[in-house]
């Protein structure tokens, strides 16, 4: 914003000075012609020389309409009046001049500079740059010709070509003003930071009061995050002129990365008063209004920019930036597909269009914009970070790990591509390598509450909870709104049996989160255990309102409503569990529970085999629907299933137990008493005695007396 005007100005500037050499030049090549200048010539060359345009130029209008001016004389008028024009920024008629002057035959490759130059300020580089190449063709040691042709260069963007003539310049003539200047920003263009800063230097040693130099001195800071030391350059460029609205810009653009927004606002209110009409200081101070959420003014700010310049286009990307902000994701993409359209080769465009996508959870086209920003500009950390991330929730994890591991070769100090990169082998369930990543995000920035939160939560998963108690405290304690870190210091100590700080913990993260699904179903599930059915209940209404398409939810409510004896209450909720997710199993087998429960025995054997068609290595469910199969007297049935559960389970002393009395009911006495056996010898202690006397009353009451008499002794002696 602020550069391109110091550069212009200055352009104009040296042009000024330039241009009355070429009233020189026309001049003298007035004086070599054949015959007597007419006085009219004379004395519009005279006003030029005077820096009286107006009157040179209608003088030498005058002078080009004399009958019978001979063709050098017609030749320097036109060179004067072209110059004339030039020095009113009629740069149109200037070139007018300028071509006939040349086509008549001009000698002077002086016309042929003042050409290109007129050319380039009309945003014709290409038609400059053939101008200024001839004159090079003509004189390779022009200094002036070679600046010029460096700064077109500069402008089409062949930074390196431009670097060759500035070299060529100071080597021909060191003090040639502007050089230096003019380098230092071919420099920055290319990255090349501390060699711009150089250049600059050289520039301000050179002339120790040009602002221009300190300004952009003061940019070069600014892109290398010197933010202070870019403010001792405005500083100094606005104690010369305090009158140039640009210091004041760019120091309110430092302030604001500075993040002390209310003081960039002041130095853009003051900018604005020397300058109303500067749309890019009002895009400034729009992202300073944004960055203290004041969006309404922000908009205000980027609306007024689009009145004076609606072809602006940092004001439609920040415009989309502050809608975006505040979830008008819509509106954001429209002023974002604007900007492309007048840049359609921005990456942060592309950028901060796929980020209100993403935000938006339109994974898919999010993707698409991140992959072209990281194509435009493949070093942007946070363009690679993004595309992970996108990947990520579209369950693209290699794609997602590529870009995580490639961003940090380069930038190994980006804590989050850390964290998002251990999310991945977390979700894989390898939490060591996880853990390693969490660490190495902590060590990066020890302040990183999302760094320290997945670090407590992997310590959870692997059984180290006093080390997660200790850095999820830690979390808390820098974030304490955060809700993550409270619900898994949760988590932590309800692994630790201390159910009242889990129980604190996680009323901490609804409270901070009251939409934190997982804190309400874990704070029921604490309150069923405690059998506090109506606060169980209550969160698990939460629970169901909040998510009611979770099965996970449904399920444990009806977990609650069966431990209270609500069976009826609890089959619908499991029904309802099993319909959002048909493949939910321990809804499936819950269910059955309850049939089981109120002697539905038919229905039961349903969903216990369903469950066990959904997950087969579960023992409990083999074990269950034995019991159902035992009570329905299908015995041979049912030691089938007893004894799939003893293949998953080997020392389960209860499968043991029923599977002998099936045995019992099929008359199979010697797989029976093996079976019991080895139940009691499963039991442990003086549990013995307790199995003993329950094979002893059942075998009674199934009249195997023989079999029976064997345990009722050892139901007195064990």
């Amino acid at each position: 914003m602020t550069v391109l005007r110091q550069v212009r100005a200055m352009l104009k500037a040296a042009g000024l000075a330039a241009g009355l050499a070429v009233a020189g030049a026309a001049s003298a090549w007035a004086d070599q012609a054949g015959g007597l200048q007419p006085e009219v010539c004379k004395e519009g060359e005279g006003a030029l020389a005077f820096g009286l345009q107006d009157v040179a130029v209608s003088t030498l209008t005058r002078c080009l309409a004399l009958e019978g001016l001979s063709r050098d004389h017609r030749i320097a008028a036109l060179a004067a009046r072209g110059h004339a024009f030039f020095a009113r920024d009629d740069h149109d008629e200037a070139i007018a001049d300028y071509s006939e002057a040349l086509a008549l035959g001009a000698p002077d490759i002086e016309v042929l500079i003042r050409r290109g130059r007129a050319h380039y300020y009309e945003d014709r580089n290409a038609e400059a740059l053939a101008d200024l190449e001839r004159a090079v063709e003509l004189d390779a040691e022009s200094s002036e010709a070679l600046y010029y042709r460096g700064r077109v260069f500069h402008e089409m963007e062949d930074y390196h070509k431009a670097l060759v003539d500035f070299a060529a310049v100071i080597r021909l003539d060191p003090e040639v003003a502007g050089t230096h200047y003019y380098r230092g920003h071919s420099l920055a263009a290319m990255g090349r930071d501390q060699e711009a800063l150089a250049a600059f230097d050289q520039a301000i040693e050179q002339d120790p009061f040009d602002t221009w130099a300190f300004n952009s001195r003061g940019n070069v800071y600014l892109d290398l995050d010197n933010y202070e030391r870019a403010i001792l350059d405005y500083d100094q460029a606005i104690e010369l002129d305090p009158h140039d609205p640009t210091g004041f810009a760019n120091r309110g653009l430092a302030l604001r990365l500075l993040e002390r927004p209310q003081e960039a606002i002041a130095e853009f209110e003051t900018a604005l008063r020397l300058d109303p009409l500067d749309a890019g200081t009002f895009v400034q101070r729009g992202i300073a209004y944004a960055d203290q959420e004041n969006y309404a003014r922000a908009i205000e700010d980027y609306e007024e920019a689009l009145q004076l310049d609606p072809e602006n286009f940092g004001a439609h990307n920040s415009f989309g930036n502050s809608l975006s902000d505040q979830g008008f994701y819509d509106e954001a993409i429209v002023k974002f597909d604007r900007a492309l359209e007048l840049r359609p080769e921005s990456p942060i465009a592309f950028y901060n269009r796929g980020l209100a996508s993403f935000r938006a959870g339109d994974y898919a086209t999010a993707a698409g914009d991140f992959d072209r920003a990281v194509v435009l500009d493949s070093a942007e950390p946070d363009f690679l970070y993004m595309r992970g991330r996108t990947n990520y929730f579209l369950d693209e994890n290699e794609a997602a790990l590529d870009d995580f591991s490639r961003l940090l070769r380069f930038e190994p100090d980006y804590s989050d591509a850390f964290v998002a990169r251990g999310l991945i082998h977390h979700d894989r369930g390898d939490v060591e390598r996880a853990l390693e990543d969490y660490d190495a995000a902590v060590e990066v920035d020890g302040e990183s509450t999302w760094a320290l939160n997945n670090q407590g939560r992997a310590l959870n998963d692997l059984g180290r909870q006093s080390e997660a108690i200790k850095v999820l405290n830690r979390a808390i304690e820098l974030e304490p709104d955060y809700g993550a870190p409270h619900s898994n210091l949760g988590d932590a100590y309800y692994v630790l049996g201390d159910y009242d700080a889990a129980l604190d913990s996680y009323s901490r993260a609804i409270e901070h989160d009251a939409e934190d699904l997982d804190s309400l179903i874990y704070r029921g599930q604490i309150y069923n255990e405690q059998e506090r059915f109506e606060l169980a209940l209550a969160d698990f209404d939460k629970a169901v309102a909040l998510a009611p398409g979770s099965a996970w939810a449904w399920n444990n409510r009806g977990i609650a409503f069966a431990d209270k004896g609500e069976v009826k209450a609890a089959i619908a909720d499991y029904s309802k569990a099993m319909e959002k997710d048909p493949a939910y199993f321990p809804a499936v087998y819950n269910r059955g529970l309850a049939y089981q429960e109120s002697d539905d025995l038919e229905a039961a054997l349903d969903d216990f085999s369903l469950a066990l068609k959904l997950e087969r290595g579960e023992p409990d469910l083999f074990y269950s629907r034995a019991d159902v199969l035992y009570d329905l007297q299908r015995y041979a049935l049912a030691v089938e299933d007893y004894s799939a559960a003893l293949k998953l389970d080997p020392d389960n002393a209860w499968a043991l137990y029923s599977r002998g009395l099936a045995y019992a009911h099929l008359d199979k006495r010697a797989a029976a008493r093996s079976d019991l056996d080895d139940a009691i010898a499963a039991s442990a202690g003086e549990n013995k005695s307790a199995m003993a006397a329950e094979i002893c009353d059942q075998l009674v009451a199934q009249r195997h007396i023989a079999l029976s008499l064997r345990y009722c002794r050892r139901a007195l002696t064990e």
